[in-house]
This record gives C-alpha cells, structure tokens and sequence, in this order.
C-alpha cells in the first residue's frame, strides 16, 4: 500500500470515472457492480451487493459493499434489500475480525446524492477497521480524507480479498 495526500488520490479517482465506458455514466460503482473495474478486489458477488476491497482506503482492510444497481438515495430502498447490504457488511465484518482483529469496525453508507470529488452518488456501504485509540479514531477522521489514503496495488489488494473471501466462506451465514 502507498499513501496518497488528498488531492492526488482525488484526481486519481477522478480520472478513473472519466475512462470507464459511457454506459456507467462516470459512476465507478456501477462499474465496479457489473464486473468491469477492479474484479480483482472483489470478494462476494451476490444478488444484495458486490463487497470488495476499497482500493482507496482509510485503513488497511477497508471494503466496501456496492449496490448490483444505480441508487443514489437510501430511503428509496425496500426494508429487504437495505437489511441484505448491511447483513453482508456485518459478514465481512465478522471476517475483518478474525483476520486481523482491530479495535473496533466502523460501518457507514455513503454515496452523495449530488456529485462530489471524493464519492460518487452510487448507494454503498464502508466497512471500515480502525486499529488505534485517539483523536485518529474518530469517525470523522476515519472518513476524511484530509489525511490522505491508502491505496491497494492490484496484487495486494486481490491477496486481501483471497484471504478474506476464504474466511467469509468458511463462517456461517
């Protein structure tokens, strides 16, 4: 992993919405539900959501659960489908624990309804360790990226979700 300040990590994923495919209309996430951006880091696909590895990371093992479809407000969600997204992102929390036992897991869904340069309007939910105590720790230190982040290279990223998706596997539901 490599750290990035706030500004390069945010034209970075800037750049990466402009190259996809007309058809995701810039939404990563939509990209990331069909299977065509980072497939590696993915380590569920089901019919609740896509949990993946978040390549751009507040911690190390932060994922992320995207939505298979383009929602952009919360409320709009069937009671099923939001209690599916949040029982696979307590799943991964469960297997974020075993692996590499943090402090505590902090679980957010974000996914701004008007376009801002650090998220995109795509429903999603983090799932975030947190390994220290302190100031540091505080959700909104933990969700800022005014520290900057943490980013995957491909190969570690895709061990992670191997390490993981064999936990999540061997737990029950």
């Amino acid at each position: 992993m490599r750290r990035l300040g706030a500004d390069e990590a945010t034209r970075l994923v800037a750049d990466t919405a402009a190259a996809l495919p007309e058809r995701h209309r810039g939404c990563v996430m939509c990209a990331i539900a069909s299977g065509e951006h980072d497939a590696e880091l993915v380590i569920q696909r089901s019919a609740a959501g896509v949990l993946l590895v978040d390549r751009f990371a507040a911690t190390r093992g932060h994922l992320m659960v995207v939505l298979p479809e383009h929602v952009e407000h919360v409320a709009r969600l069937e009671w099923e489908r939001y209690a599916a997204i949040q029982r696979l992102a307590w799943q991964a929390s469960r297997a974020l624990d075993a692996l590499m036992s943090p402090r505590r897991i902090f679980v957010a869904a974000l996914g701004a309804s008007v376009p801002l340069s650090k998220t995109f309007p795509h429903l999603h939910l983090h799932v975030v360790p947190v390994y220290e105590d302190g100031d540091a720790s505080r959700p909104a230190n933990v969700f800022s990226w005014s520290h900057g982040v943490w980013v995957y290279e491909k190969a570690e990223g895709a061990t992670l979700a191997s390490e993981l998706r064999v936990l999540m596997n061997a737990r029950e539901p």
